[in-house]
């Protein structure tokens, strides 16, 4: 739920005029309330949070300028359980003899940010969850959590169109860099040290650490159950899927009182119906939120959180999302913590089974040219043919590379080599945006997402983590015969029996998938509701000089789908409407940032 912006001088200190600037562009972007200010000559400094944000601690005297402030949620596995770490833990960490990579080695996801002996350091997690960014002007260094609150500092930015390649034309992006020029972008366990205006970054690949246990079931436990065990309340996002239902199983065995689960979706989701019976089942509350227009909506109010999400989540996630936000909002009001069981499928070598399938070969090799074409899933052609074609250049090289950094050899065990470049090189272009968009709002983790429980499944030789076996003893566990109800996945009903393998699983998809395209879908989706009562704004926005001078589109296409849909609203143009408007927020954010008058980065 924290925040945070920081400014450095390159030289001894600000200019008088040029600081006042600084301070006037971060209040406006920032918002005048927050937790902690820092105004002086080599250092303009805000960060702030909800009240009595658990997730923005600070210590240290700043005055004195040793000092510390950690946005997120820092954890420490000890005598077999986790807890979350207090003030006391972060100023020992980080004004102590603890070196950098003590911090590192930690669970959760945060940001730290030290000043002490002249320099100041910016460090992320292990895994990359928590991602700041960091710019360079020819006068001053400005570091943030929000890559839009950096575009505003630094004023006059330009799109990287080489960066971005693989993530517009791959399942992700494959690169390190960010789609912003001259913004460098945090990579697992960042470090960044500032010293005299001088920037050094290092980096280094995630390792697994020494498994903390030989049974993986109670360390997974132990991160669900942690604000149970601190004395918070705790809600469960419940879906169909196998890893929600995991999480489920361990949570039955506390108190009713003290947990509750949840779902989001389209009014028609199968795997709502799925939730609902179990939490029957345990008589737990279960809320859900259906996406859906409310009366109280505008045009205008629907815009703006459309544009706020895309800046949030920075292309990774469909904008429509934006309506998950109020039943988060609801649960942290009520006070609870929020988990759910993103990238359980760390858990169950589900990573790449494709590749492996079809083009084991190549990945021996580290060959990236057979594998784009299985990686590929590119998004909708809204650029001038000369941006798609380096698209596609480009995105290869960038898979290329990520191959090549893997230092492994994939004969020793591709499964965990596959898993490992999963880890590496496709989670940190995924999981580090939607943590900010969750951050935002609500206390939240993922308890699979945690390096020590991630170390701990590695531990197992890939053959025995095949066909949901861990998840499946897991679920085992429960009291209540959770093997009964049926697993949703791709959209698909499954019976609990086929997830014991993953070739039947598919091929059950597969069927009933053509079952459903053969029966045609008759419940108009969130999507199509919310474009069509958005008419008037997209068909302006299209008429607009801005986007009709852009030199960035292949205008005649836009306006040909924008046409389309609203003459006959179908999926197909829908998603080329929501990929356009997605990268057109950003091309606004950039224009308006470059017409600000007085910005920081030109004074004059």
């Amino acid at each position: 739920m924290s925040w945070f912006v920081a400014v450095l001088p390159k030289g001894p200190g600000f200019d008088p005029l040029h600081a006042k600037l600084l301070e006037e562009r971060i209040n406006q972007i920032a918002g005048p309330h927050h937790c902690l200010s820092v105004n002086s000559s080599d250092l303009i400094l805000r960060a702030g949070g909800g009240p009595d944000d658990p997730t923005l601690k600070f210590g240290g005297d700043w005055g004195k300028r040793n000092a510390w402030f950690v946005s997120g949620l820092g954890f420490v596995y000890e005598n077999s359980s986790f807890r979350e770490l207090n003030e006391a833990d972060w100023d020992r960490l980080l004004l102590g003899a603890a070196s950098t990579v003590d911090v590192r080695k930690l669970d959760g996801h945060f940001t730290a940010l030290t000043v002490k002996n002249g320099s100041v350091d910016v460090l992320c997690d292990q895994l990359g969850i928590s991602v700041f960014n960091l710019a360079e002007t020819t006068d001053y260094v400005a570091v943030s959590n929000r890559l839009d609150w950096i575009v505003s500092i630094i004023g006059n930015s330009s799109f990287c169109f080489s960066e971005m390649a693989s993530g517009w034309e791959l399942i992700n992006s494959f690169s390190n860099g960010s789609f912003i020029s001259g913004v460098t972008r945090s990579c697992p366990s960042s470090h960044v040290s500032i010293l005299n205006g001088k920037v050094v970054h290092l980096w280094e690949p995630w390792r697994p650490g020494a498994p903390k246990g030989e049974d993986a079931v109670p360390i997974l436990r132990e991160a669900a159950l942690l604000p149970l065990r601190e004395g918070h309340k705790l809600s469960l996002g419940l879906s169909g899927g196998i890893d929600s239902r995991a999480l489920l199983a361990l949570l039955s065995e506390q108190p009713k009182s003290s947990w509750t689960v949840h779902s989001m979706g389209e009014i028609n989701d199968l795997d709502i119906p799925v939730a609902r019976r179990l939490s029957q089942v345990f008589g737990v509350l279960h809320r859900i939120e259906y996406y859906d227009l409310d009366a109280s909506e505008t045009v205008e109010s629907i815009a703006d959180s459309l544009r706020e999400y895309a800046l949030l989540t920075q292309m990774t996630d469909s904008i429509f999302g934006y309506q998950k936000l109020g039943l988060i909002s609801k649960l942290n009001q009520d006070g609870f913590w929020m988990i759910d069981g993103a990238y359980g499928e760390l858990s169950r070598r589900f990573n790449g089974s494709r590749l492996l399938i079809e083009a084991k070969k190549a990945v021996l090799k580290k060959d990236a040219y057979p594998l784009v074409r299985l990686l590929r899933r590119p998004k909708s052609a809204i650029f001038v043919p000369e941006i798609t074609r380096a698209f596609q250049v480009e995105s290869v090289k960038q898979l290329q590379e990520a191959l090549n950094s893997m230092t492994e050899d994939p004969r020793e065990d591709i499964g965990t080599w596959m898993d490992l470049f999963h880890i590496r090189n496709r989670l940190k272009n995924s999981a580090p945006f939607n943590q900010i968009m969750y951050d935002s709002y609500i206390r939240s983790y993922m308890p699979y997402l945690q390096p020590s429980v991630v170390s701990t499944y590695l531990s197992f030789p890939s053959k025995q983590r095949v066909n949901n076996k861990l998840s499946r003893q897991t679920i085992a566990l429960s009291k209540v015969n959770l093997e009964k109800f049926s697993l949703v996945k791709w959209n698909t009903v499954f019976p609990y029996w086929t997830s014991r393998s993953m070739f039947v699983t598919r091929v059950w998809a597969k069927a009933h998938n053509e079952m459903l395209r053969y029966a045609g879908n008759r419940n108009e989706s969130f999507r199509l509701k919310v474009l069509t009562y958005l008419k008037q704004f997209i068909n302006d926005r299209v008429e607009s000089r801005d986007v009709k001078t852009s030199s960035f589109y292949d205008y005649p296409s836009i306006t040909k789908h924008v046409e389309s849909f609203y003459s006959m609203p179908n999926e197909k143009d829908a998603t080329f409407i929501e990929d356009w408007l997605t990268f057109d927020f950003w091309r606004e954010k950039l224009e308006e940032e470059a017409k600000v008058k007085g910005n920081p980065a030109n004074p004059s």
